[in-house]
């Protein structure tokens, strides 16, 4: 539930989105790499044609989101798919 006075979920959407879109941009053909609380993994699962429902998002562990063919496609990365990590 939104305490009281703070940002209702539909806000909140409407702000991660633009901020996603803008660090999108911003990457050109790199790719971004964005550090965020669970909320807004929920939020963007939801934006990428997901549910923000489920299970809640590991803490420290990288998340790509990918396209898909409806929508995005969350993967949790590991070391297997990390050779830079020390």
């Amino acid at each position: 539930a939104t305490p009281a006075g703070g940002e209702g979920w539909p806000a909140m959407l409407e702000r991660v989105g633009a901020a996603v879109d803008q660090a999108l941009q911003a990457a050109g053909d790199r790719l971004p790499v964005l550090v965020a609380h669970s909320g807004v993994i929920r939020a963007v699962r939801q934006l990428g044609g997901g549910t923000p429902h489920g299970a809640s998002p590991p803490n420290t562990t990288p998340l790509l989101f990918a396209p898909a063919a409806n929508g995005w496609q969350e993967t949790t990365l590991t070391e297997k798919d990390l050779p830079w990590i020390a």
